[in-house]
């Protein structure tokens, strides 16, 4: 095969050689057959002959270049005193083997031929670990064998290096260890004593700031701008239901009536819930996110005692009898946070009461229970809506006996690749109002204990053209973070596209962190995998069939925006714009 060009007859060879000498000298080594009468051109023979040359001297360079360092290797080692490690039958590679070389001349790495082999890992003793033994055996080695043997290790880690784990098994292995429940399905928090009362103090300035602006804005009286602003309503409504939920804002107030006051049964069963001062569902869930900002200055007072109550020159005498003690005498509380983030984040931090009158002044403003015609037309596909709720916070039995099971979060469904943004603005009013609406639902059906949800954002048929506006999301954001401050369960996607990939990477650095601990993927692709990690939150019959359940639900317009719906005008919709330019 390598013995190179085929041999020609004398004959043709003198033919060849007297065309070849009478060639023209462009004619770069083109060999001409002589036929009767015609000259034709002969392609290609001579090409391929030189290829099969060439790779032929290539593979003998190659063989002659391993060949003298094995060589030099074993020659280095002998000359030295060393014998090749067994090692060295375990890599392969030419760098390798070239390192080999340099580890012989500059290391310990061809062993004694009278010392014994080192240890294996398997080997060692139970209580001298690998990474032990490796300090002990190579902690005199130098800067450069360091180098050496991490580029060593490099290849060999690359070589043997295990395949990645998919993203699925990834969702599986982190739903394993249960890191949904905290966040999804988790029961209401537990708060300590202390916290109870740090609830009960910012209650009492809460109240009294609302007092002070009473009376200095001539404004309407607190208890009736509470009476306002009920989660789903604004104002209360007797005929809530499901879709239409009503729950007092400021949760318990025993002045709105039995329906702002907490449940007796659920204090019983849940004694640490946060619901004994006036607000304090609502204050729990401030002071969590502000990361309890209850900074106690002790004050003290100046106590000054000696031996004797005598003169000055006694006192001066018999300084070894003079004693300074520090006596308390009260205690300040300052209650100083940087939430909300984009007015209190400066160096001039606000007061914790500040978040709430805040927040009642957007709830006031902005009415995000309002559903004007531009928001139905809006939605009018049900591209965003809540329904249903993750599993029970709890199954025990009441007094008389029956079980009451009362649910967890609310579930949020969020569908942005079914629509395509016409009207921004209502666009944003649609996400804030099915916030509104499940943060409701969920205070409603357990009595105040809960007030959060989940939400399952499907990217399914998600293109560019279907992202928001960037400024858009960014003043959503905003809302959410100010007035709905730790009501997010979890964050689920479904369906991760790339389009949706690039989306997220654009919104991720305007998120907290704190939220972006709680968002994570579905499988994709998988419907029974999707399922079976749905099933963390919420019971096969509620995940809807688009996700592979059984829920056969589809939106319902006239239900959704039917009787029970809080109407307003486009008009005052779009008041807050210049009525709090703050979310403008």
């Amino acid at each position: 095969m390598c013995s190179g060009p085929v041999e020609l007859n004398v004959e043709a060879r003198k033919e060849l050689n007297g065309i070849s000498n009478g060639k023209d000298k462009h004619s770069n080594g083109v060999v001409w057959e002589k036929g009767s009468g015609t000259t034709s051109k002969k392609k290609g023979s001579d090409g391929g002959n030189s290829m099969l040359v060439g790779l032929c001297k290539f593979i003998a360079l190659y063989i002659f270049i391993v060949g003298s360092v094995g060589i030099l290797t074993r020659l280095v080692c002998t000359t030295a005193g060393f014998s090749p490690s067994v090692e060295a039958t375990e890599e392969n590679a030419l760098c390798v083997v070239t390192g080999k070389v340099l580890k012989g001349l500059l290391s310990p790495y061809c062993t004694l031929p009278n010392t014994q082999p080192t240890q294996s890992t398997s080997q060692l003793p139970s209580a001298e670990t690998a990474q032990q033994h490796h300090k002990k055996h190579h902690s005199k080695a130098g800067p450069l064998k360091r180098t050496i043997d991490r580029a060593a290790s490099f290849f060999r880690h690359k070589h043997n290096k295990p395949p990645r784990r998919s993203a699925t098994q990834a969702l599986d292995k982190q739903r394993i260890d249960g890191l949904w429940g905290p966040h999804a399905v988790s029961p209401p928090d537990a708060y300590s004593s202390q916290q109870q009362h740090d609830m009960a103090t910012l209650s009492s300035r809460v109240i009294h700031s609302l007092q002070s602006q009473q009376s200095e804005q001539s404004t309407q009286d607190y208890n009736t701008r509470l009476k306002n602003v009920y989660w789903g309503s604004g104002a209360y409504n007797p005929n809530r239901s499901h879709v239409h939920p009503s729950f007092p804002w400021w949760f318990p107030n025993p002045a709105h009536g039995s329906h702002a006051k907490p449940s007796k049964y659920l204090q019983s069963v849940l004694p640490t819930l946060p619901i004994k001062a006036d607000g304090s569902s609502l204050l729990a869930a401030y002071l969590k996110i502000m990361e309890w900002p209850m900074v106690r200055i002790h004050l003290y007072r100046l106590s000054l005692k000696t031996c004797s109550t005598h003169t000055y020159i006694y006192i001066v005498s018999h300084f070894h009898c003079l004693t300074l003690n520090l006596v308390p005498c009260g205690m300040y509380q300052n209650l100083r946070s940087k939430f909300p983030y984009k007015i209190c984040g400066g160096k001039q931090n606000c007061n914790a009461e500040f978040a709430l009158s805040h927040t009642l002044e957007f709830r006031e403003k902005y009415k995000p229970w309002c559903v004007s015609p531009r928001l139905m037309k809006e939605n009018s596909i049900g591209w965003i809506y809540h329904r249903g709720y993750s599993h029970s916070i709890s199954n025990n039995n009441n007094n008389e006996g029956e079980k009451q099971d009362v649910g967890g979060h609310a579930m949020i469904w969020y569908r942005p690749g079914l629509y395509r943004v016409q009207d921004p603005e209502f666009y944003t009013r649609n996400l804030i109002h099915a916030l509104e609406s499940a943060v409701a639902e969920s205070l409603q059906r357990t009595h105040g204990t809960v007030g959060k949800y989940n939400l399952v954002l499907d990217c399914q048929h998600f293109s560019l053209s279907h992202m928001p506006r960037l400024q858009d999301v960014k003043r959503g954001m905003v809302m959410m973070q100010d007035h709905f401050p730790d009501r997010l369960g979890v964050l689920l996607l479904a369906n991760l596209s790339g389009p949706a990939q690039f989306f997220l990477k654009l919104v991720t650095p305007f998120i907290t962190e704190s939220v972006r601990s709680k968002i994570h993927a579905l499988p994709a692709n998988d419907d029974a995998k999707r399922v079976e990690a749905l099933r963390v939150l919420i019971d096969d019959d509620m995940i809807p069939y688009w996700l592979g359940g059984k829920d056969m639900y589809k939106f319902d317009y006239d239900e959704w925006y039917g009787d029970g719906v809080v109407k307003c005008t486009d008009e005052e919709a779009l008041e807050y714009l210049t009525t709090m330019p703050y979310h403008a």
